[in-house]
């Protein structure tokens, strides 16, 4: 389970990368990898991936601290950043691109995988 305690003590976000199937989330040493659908809400506006403006709103983001999180299994994974932006991943088996959801690397610590059930 991820909770805001895991993005407690992590570096802003420092580098998005866009995968063919997945995006990465880099805090410096935490990783956040998305294999589902996901969405940004930034400026009112609710953006998926392929909707104009998405990269932009993710890359955005670099800098920024994640404040708190939201997590309900089976249903979705939320990390509100310190200017209100929310990143919102589907946690629901029917929009993984594969047999995980995500994958959370952090130093000296298991690797956590949502799996798709």
């Amino acid at each position: 389970m991820i909770t805001a305690l895991t993005f407690q003590h992590a570096e802003p976000l420092s580098q998005v990368v866009f995968v063919h199937d997945y995006v990465q989330f880099r805090f410096q040493d935490v990783v956040l990898s998305v294999l589902s659908r996901l969405t940004v809400s930034a400026d009112g506006r609710a953006l998926k991936r392929h909707d104009l403006g998405f990269c932009d709103a993710l890359v955005n983001l670099i800098e920024k601290r994640v404040t708190s999180t939201d997590y309900s299994e089976g249903e979705h994974m939320r990390l509100t950043f310190a200017d209100g932006s929310i990143v919102s991943v589907s946690l629901r088996g029917e929009d993984a691109v594969g047999p995980e959801l995500f994958l959370l690397d952090r130093p000296g610590l298991p690797t956590v995988v949502g799996r798709v059930a």
